[in-house]
């Protein structure tokens, strides 16, 4: 698996779909990244304004990370 960010934390909520928390070293900004084939690539859905520590997912679009003073929660826009 490369996931292209420095990982903090990985949560996959079945074998295929996967998210990732962390941050990008040069700029020290946090990043979630995201992937639907089981790590083989990633997407970058969500930028932050700190690095980020950890990540956890309730289903295939909901979830929440954290990190330095921040807590970010990720939901379909519908809600």
């Amino acid at each position: 698996m490369n996931i292209p960010l420095l990982c903090n934390s990985l949560c996959f909520t079945d074998n295929m779909n996967g998210w990732a928390a962390g941050f990008k070293a040069l700029v020290n900004r946090g990043r979630i990244a995201r992937t639907r084939d089981g790590g083989k690539t990633w997407s970058y859905p969500v930028f932050a304004r700190a690095p980020l520590n950890s990540i956890h997912f309730i289903g295939e679009n909901r979830g929440w990370a954290a990190g330095y003073g921040i807590i970010m929660r990720y939901a379909p826009l519908s809600e």
